[in-house]
């Protein structure tokens, strides 16, 4: 969830709100000075890089914070139960749940 929430704060926002479709291929992209080393890429692989893990992991889980997100508006209690583990649910159900 939080590799998801960090990969969503980091990713340029596409849309005509930003003056046009935008793009998130570009260090200049990247919003917290903690990542400024971060190579010219995709924020998902450059991001998959400096944490060790892959670049379907971050979007994946990016997807999950956006879930997890959508569904405590619901139910507040909802996303600390999952992540504190008193609800068990796979990443893919709790998505499932917030279509």
């Amino acid at each position: 969830y939080y590799r998801g929430e960090l990969y969503n704060r980091l990713k340029k926002k596409h849309g005509a709100e930003n003056g046009g479709r935008g793009n998130q291929y570009t260090k200049d992209n990247l919003v917290s000075p903690h990542f400024e080393d971060l190579p010219n890429s995709k924020t998902s692989e450059a991001l998959a890089e400096s944490l060790g893990v892959g670049k379907a992991t971050v979007e994946r889980d990016g997807q999950l914070a956006i879930a997890l997100n959508t569904l405590s508006e619901l139910d507040p209690s909802f996303k600390s139960d999952v992540l504190n583990g008193s609800i068990t649910l796979t990443k893919k159900e709790v998505m499932d749940l917030a279509l």
